[in-house]
């Protein structure tokens, strides 16, 4: 910062975080929150370092992945496997006309939240899958806040059924 002390400059930036979740309302709340937190904990006023804490913090230690109901069998016995999204290679790939996700790296794409709405699916029914991920290697995703790919498969004793769901619940 120049000319002002850190105490100014977290006070600047606490405005400009409220400023952006409450008046443009172009900050999630969650996320603001979450960056004010990091501030009155003594974090250091920067939008962008703070800004990505929120996006992506240390995931639990459980995470969630969505499948299609079809594949509980498969996933039961071999676990999850890396895939790209929108790859042929899949059943059902999304719908890519702009290349978004075919530019995305092959993993296993995993989120902090159960999807109970079908966020992540792209099939009439869906399974949701609990996923220990203590030892595994994973990077953000970053086309999605607060949702993380694991660079190899997950073997079957680490993944448990949670709940399935359907466009109709």
């Amino acid at each position: 910062m120049t000319g002002r002390g850190d105490g100014q400059a977290s006070d600047d930036l606490r405005r400009h975080i409220l400023f952006k979740r409450d008046g443009e309302r172009s900050l999630a709340p969650n996320l603001a929150d979450h960056m004010l937190d990091a501030l009155n904990t003594g974090a250091a006023p920067d939008y962008q370092a703070l800004l990505h804490a929120a996006q992506w913090p240390d995931p639990p230690l459980f995470v969630f992945h969505t499948a299609p109901r079809a594949a509980r069998h498969d996933i039961e016995l071999g676990g999850l496997r890396v895939s790209q999204p929108g790859s042929d290679d899949t059943d059902s790939p999304w719908a890519d006309p702009d290349g978004v996700w075919a530019g995305q790296r092959p993993g296993v794409y995993v989120t902090d939240e159960p999807d109970v709405r079908g966020r992540w699916s792209r099939w009439p029914q869906w399974d949701v899958w609990r996923v220990n991920i203590v030892g595994l290697s994973l990077r953000p995703d970053v086309l999605n806040p607060r949702c993380w790919v694991l660079d190899g498969p997950v073997s079957p004793d680490r993944v448990r059924f949670e709940s399935t769901h359907a466009l109709s619940d």
